[in-house]
């Protein structure tokens, strides 16, 4: 336990410098880049993940899990031959999309009428899923080693190499935006060979066909629900390139990396939150579950007021790090915040349908999440545009946490409060929309940062008074811990 509260640290201290160097590199950026460079940089990013996303069958989960199957084995052979020939699959499958790509005639992309979309321009994005997929098998693996340090030391690497390559090239070269894309490429190039080296004892020349089948056969239940994900993630980002131009792209991007902060946070938190769930949740009795509950509480009403925080001076911290051009991005922060606060108790729902192997039942929200998505995407950003988009994305967020949190009670109940969840679920949002009043009328700054830090100390009374925290579950949870 000693040694997940240390690795769960570690990846928490990680991601926050992870961010630290994404915050110190967005003035940058938005001062080198226009917001028409800066959306198509996104673009670039995207539809390399995409095409490579559609294809790479989740081969990291198979290799995670046949890690822990193998593990005990003397020599390791069954596993490392499962390794190599995943990876090999992988190469093998970049270079037929590169070859396919490059026997395109040019006419096919002019006829397609797509800004930046010329076959050099994906073949580079094809370049950059590839590596982006291959980075994160390797990772995968680092963590299922729990070489947590490893695993920090690539990440921060390859934040401060991207950016310092990327700034470098940018002034180097005569077009920016093809600066920061070989940047990025560059830079992702460099921290697979040195993770092909951190890795090296489970390469071996040893491939197999059935070990890949093997891995396919394992990841292909999934398949459905990554396809679901992947559209829903990209789709917004494509029709705002498509009927509001790429600077739209730009400003939406940078809203959303505010609120991906609180992911963050929880997605870290989560590494010592999983290991409490299940095993209170094995005891299987009303004290332990009780526990999960008010333990759980506790975390989402914290979660709920850094986002809160993160809303509230994300003006200031827009107009401080960008530049007039980008403050567009300030009124998309609230509207997609609520994505994640929706998402919260979605974790305990995950929970809950794991430790009763109902993972099944995450897919009836995911197509309903899905088909809402399009329905409103496809309704909403022709006339709202990035707003639109955002609106989308939360109650996408809500139509998906529901059915979860439905059917994650179902089958694992716990003692949940619901009336007191929906109650500080509606005192979130009227908090958010008094944060569209104060960004709506002109007063003195300073006045203005009095009446942020008034109506979020209101919140935490709130929450205080809504039993969501107190001294004695701050206290219990820090044992906890």
């Amino acid at each position: 336990m000693n040694k997940i509260g240390r690795d769960a640290s570690l990846y928490l201290v990680t991601s926050i410098i992870s961010f630290g160097i994404s915050f110190i590199a967005l003035p940058i950026f938005t001062r080198l880049l226009s917001p028409k460079e800066f959306g198509a940089v996104i673009l670039f990013m995207m539809t390399g993940k995409m095409i490579f996303g559609f294809m790479n069958l989740s081969l990291h989960s198979a290799n995670y899990k046949f890690y822990f199957d193998h593990k005990k084995e003397s020599l390791n052979d069954k596993f490392r031959s499962i390794y190599s020939s995943n990876f090999f699959f992988i190469v093998l499958l970049f270079l037929i999309i590169i070859v396919i790509t490059y026997t395109l005639k040019n006419l096919f992309f002019l006829n397609l009428n797509v800004e930046y979309l010329t076959k050099k321009n994906l073949i580079l994005a094809i370049t950059y899923g590839f590596l982006d997929y291959s980075i994160l098998m390797k990772t995968t693996q680092l963590t299922a080693e729990k070489r947590a340090l490893n695993f920090s030391f690539i990440m921060i690497f390859n934040s401060l190499l991207n950016l310092g390559l990327s700034v470098f090239l940018i002034e180097k070269l005569e077009n920016p935006l093809f600066g920061r894309v070989y940047g990025i490429l560059v830079s992702q190039a460099i921290i697979l060979i040195v993770l092909i080296y951190l890795l090296k004892k489970h390469l071996t020349i040893k491939l197999s066909f059935e070990n890949i089948i093997k891995s396919v056969r394992f990841t292909l239940p999934f398949y459905p629900q990554m396809i679901l994900g992947l559209s829903q993630s990209y789709l917004d980002k494509t029709l705002l390139s498509q009927l509001k131009g790429s600077s739209s792209v730009g400003y939406y991007s940078i809203g959303i990396n505010f609120t991906i902060i609180l992911k963050t946070i929880m997605d870290s938190v989560e590494k010592v939150w999983s290991p409490i769930f299940f095993q209170k949740a094995h005891e299987n009795n009303l004290k332990s579950k009780k526990l999960i509950i008010d333990s759980f509480n506790f975390l989402a009403f914290m979660y709920m007021f850094l986002g809160l925080f993160i809303i509230y001076f994300s003006e200031e911290a827009i107009k401080l790090l960008t530049t007039p051009e980008y403050y567009s991005a300030i009124k998309i922060v609230p509207v997609y915040m609520f994505y994640y606060f929706f998402s919260i108790y979605g974790y305990l729902s995950m929970s809950q349908l794991t430790i009763t192997e109902n993972l099944k039942f995450i897919l009836p929200g995911s197509i309903l999440g899905a088909i809402a998505n399009i329905l409103l995407n496809v309704t909403l950003i022709p006339e709202y545009g990035v707003l639109g988009a955002s609106f989308a994305s939360c109650v996408t967020s809500f139509i998906t946490q529901i059915s979860l949190f439905y059917y994650g009670n179902k089958y694992f109940k716990l003692p949940i409060e619901l009336k007191k969840i929906v109650l500080i679920y509606i005192l979130l949002l009227i908090h958010t929309v008094i944060f569209y009043v104060l960004l709506s009328i002109e007063i003195n700054v300073f006045f203005k940062m009095i009446f942020k830090i008034s109506f979020l100390l209101s919140f935490l009374f709130f929450g205080i008074k809504l039993e969501f925290i107190s001294k004695k579950k701050l206290l219990r949870f820090s044992k906890i811990i």
